[in-house]
């Protein structure tokens, strides 16, 4: 048995879960932790532990939950103390650099900017285009602002602090580059790359064209070292190539792959339910 820690088993990722489930006669079941009661003392012991939800209202019970299950014997899918790292790009750039593992440049910050101009300049450099201010929990291109120059970043972070809430970081906002995203699913890696589209810096996997990649060697190595940093089952790397240097946009411990599977034409749930 299956059993999907979701908040929505319509997410494209899900569908194809549930799909496969059903041709090939495996049990499976989703459950909103969020929103129903998950008595999770009544479970055999053999089911497999598989959370799906990204996290971004600040809410950890699936997590909280798949610790716990995975404390009791159950296999959990990705490994719940590197789902909590990832979850919070705060935690999870800090971890990176930590690791030399090239992640975009950013900062983390409180109090005031104004106050934090020499930081930021050492942290970021040079900053023509701007900044990029993300929520430590931004999701699809959601939680996300623009700032054109130190006067609008000191002005937004403002209020920030007034609302007492500056869980967010700053990055260099990136005018003119490549991305990419690696999706590894155990020792198999898959590559392609995501057209610029009309959304800037909002653009997700929902309103974006993907393109099949031949992986580099830079980016294989780099996805390889990160899958073993973390200890993950499956995950995807979001890369930036900028300034003639590819760093790491963002890891997720919970990928979807529903675009990958279909510009690659590979049956990559297969794949995936085969590390279950």
């Amino acid at each position: 048995m299956i059993l999907i820690l979701t908040r929505s088993s319509a997410f494209p990722t899900n569908i194809l879960i549930k799909s496969y489930c059903q041709q090939n006669d495996i049990a499976y079941r989703f459950i909103n932790p969020f929103e129903e009661v998950f008595d999770f003392s009544k479970l055999k012991g053999d089911e497999v532990i598989l959370p799906r939800s990204s996290g971004v209202l600040f809410d950890d019970l699936d997590l909280h939950l798949a610790e716990e299950l995975e404390k009791r014997g159950h296999k959990v899918v990705n490994n719940s103390q590197a789902l909590r790292i990832l979850r919070d790009k705060d935690r999870q750039l800090l971890r990176l650099e930590r690791e030399k593992l090239k992640p975009l440049p950013y900062a983390l910050l409180r109090g005031k900017v104004d106050q934090a101009s020499d930081y930021l300049k050492s942290r970021l450099g040079e900053c023509p285009d701007g900044y990029l201010v993300k929520s430590i929990r931004s999701n699809l291109g959601k939680g996300q602002f623009k700032t054109e120059n130190n006067e609008e970043l000191t002005k937004l972070w403002s209020e920030f602090l007034i609302k007492q809430d500056q869980r967010y970081i700053i990055t260099p906002f990136m005018k003119e580059f490549k991305e990419y995203r690696v999706l590894f699913l155990g020792d198999e890696f898959f590559a392609v790359e995501k057209a610029p589209g009309l959304f800037g810096h909002q653009r997700n996997s929902d309103n974006s064209d993907f393109s099949p990649f031949e992986i580099t060697k830079e980016m294989k190595a780099l996805s390889m070292n990160v899958k073993k940093s973390f200890q993950l089952d499956y995950g995807a790397l979001d890369l930036v190539l900028w300034n003639d240097q590819l760093y790491i946009l963002e890891v997720n411990g919970l990928p979807g792959f529903s675009h990958v599977e279909k510009v690659l034409e590979k049956n990559l749930t297969e794949k995936f339910i085969g590390l279950l």
